[in-house]
């Protein structure tokens, strides 16, 4: 037979175990519903954030464009620049008609 003090601990052990099983099961229930709306939020700024990456990307492609301009006018100054000072250098070789000194 044993003691009324050991009958007793042993309850209050398997209350205390029951206890903390239906303590856990009650703290499982809400974490996976906080994990439901942390999913749901993820895929909720997904959303935005693709909406907001396309805006950026657009305003790169602007740049891009401008700075792809704005070089085909330095190449196009450039070849004029160079024809000049080509011709420039041609006009300054004697001729046999012109002045023999700049030579």
């Amino acid at each position: 037979m044993l003691p009324v003090n050991s009958v007793g601990n042993e309850l209050f052990l398997a209350r205390s175990d029951d206890t903390l099983k239906l303590g856990l099961q009650l703290l499982v229930g809400p974490l996976q519903k906080l994990d439901l709306f942390c999913v749901l939020f993820l895929l909720h700024n997904t959303a935005f954030s693709f909406a907001f990456l396309y805006r950026v990307t657009l305003g790169f492609k602007f740049i891009n464009l401008s700075f792809q301009i704005h070089f085909i006018f330095l190449q196009f100054f450039n070849l004029l620049l160079h024809v000049s000072l080509t011709l420039f250098s041609l006009e300054c070789f004697s001729h046999t008609e012109s002045n023999a000194a700049l030579v």
